[in-house]
């Protein structure tokens, strides 16, 4: 999955929209301009990405556990920023 920044993405619609004639009627014209309102609608979730991998490091699995192996601590880190952007993906 990739994000994308929601801002450049009505810009690039907004500069393409002002390429048009304005007196000239597209249906082109019109699907950029509902694409673009769309688009808007969109609610988007900021993720503080320094703060959870501070907290992480401070509270997630440590290898100093006897139950923790590398792979382990490897595999539930993964896991855990898998679901953060899931969360994130989906506003919570």
């Amino acid at each position: 999955m990739e994000l994308v920044d929601k801002d450049k993405v009505v810009e690039k619609i907004n500069s393409v929209l002002d390429s048009f004639d304005p007196n000239e009627i597209t249906s082109g014209r019109y699907a950029l301009a509902d694409l673009r309102d769309f688009i808007n609608t969109l609610e988007v979730k900021d993720v503080n990405f320094e703060k959870e991998l501070d907290e992480w490091m401070r509270y997630g699995p440590h290898t100093n556990y006897p139950w923790c192996t590398i792979p382990d601590a490897i595999k539930i880190t993964a896991e855990h920023f898998y679901e953060l952007g899931l969360k994130a993906q989906k506003g919570e």
